[in-house]
C-alpha cells in the first residue's frame, strides 16, 4: 500500500513539475492577418522556446474559410434575485489598480517585429493626405534598430482599404500569471477589508 502511495505522490509531483516547467517556457505569438483576398483572413500561432521550438495553431489556418450563419436561438433571461454586488470601495480599489495590471502585462510582452502594409482611402482626399502624413514619418523614417516596418499607399479616388499586417511578440506566461496574480489579490484583500 505504502508502495502504490508512494507511486501516486512522484506522479503528481511529476505533473506538478511539468506544468511549472511550461509556465517558464517562452514562447513566441505570431499573429498574421489580411485584407487583401476576396475574403479576410487571421491566423494566430504559438511557437515555443522563443521562435526555435514547434508552431502550434490557435486561430485560423491560413486560408479563409467561408462560414455559414448558424441557427440561433434566443435565451430568455431571468433577472436573478439576491445577487450579491460588491461594494463600491472593493470595485474603487480594483480600478485603481487596472492601469498598474495593464503596465505589468505590457513590460512582460516584448515586440520581435511589427510589419505592416496596404492602401487605404477615406473618399475625401483632404482626410486621406491628412492621415498619410500622420502615417509618413513611420513609414519612411523609422527609429534606428525598430522593429517596425510600414508600407502604406493612398488611394485618393474612393474609399478603400486593404493590407497585411504581420506582429510577433516573446512572452513568459509566468509574469502574465504573476501580473494577474497580483491584481487579484489586491482585490481579494480589498475586498476582506470592506
Amino acid at each position: 500500500m505504502a508502495v502504490v502511495l508512494w507511486g501516486v505522490l512522484w506522479v503528481l509531483l511529476a505533473l506538478f513539475a511539468l506544468a511549472a516547467a511550461v509556465l517558464f517556457i517562452p514562447l513566441r505569438l505570431r499573429l498574421q492577418a489580411a485584407t487583401d483576398g476576396p475574403a479576410p483572413h487571421l491566423r494566430l500561432q504559438a511557437v515555443l522556446f522563443a521562435g526555435r521550438g514547434p508552431r502550434i495553431d490557435l486561430a485560423g489556418r491560413g486560408k479563409a474559410k467561408t462560414r455559414t450563419p448558424a441557427k440561433t436561438r434566443r435565451k430568455s433571461r431571468k433577472r436573478k434575485t439576491g445577487r450579491h454586488r460588491p461594494p463600491a470601495r472593493v470595485m474603487t480599489r480594483l480600478a485603481s489598480g487596472l492601469p498598474r495590471l495593464l503596465g505589468d502585462l505590457l513590460a512582460a510582452v516584448h515586440l520581435v517585429e511589427l510589419r505592416a502594409s496596404g492602401a487605404f482611402g477615406l473618399g475625401d482626399p483632404a482626410e486621406t493626405g491628412a492621415l498619410f502624413g500622420l502615417l509618413a514619418p513611420l513609414a519612411y523614417a523609422p527609429p534606428p534598430g525598430s522593429r517596425l516596418q510600414l508600407e502604406v499607399t493612398p488611394v485618393f479616388d474612393r474609399p478603400h482599404l486593404e493590407g497585411r499586417i504581420s506582429a510577433a511578440v516573446d512572452l513568459v506566461p509566468a509574469a502574465l500569471l504573476a501580473a494577474v496574480l497580483r491584481f487579484g489579490w489586491r482585490g481579494f484583500s480589498a475586498w476582506l477589508r470592506r
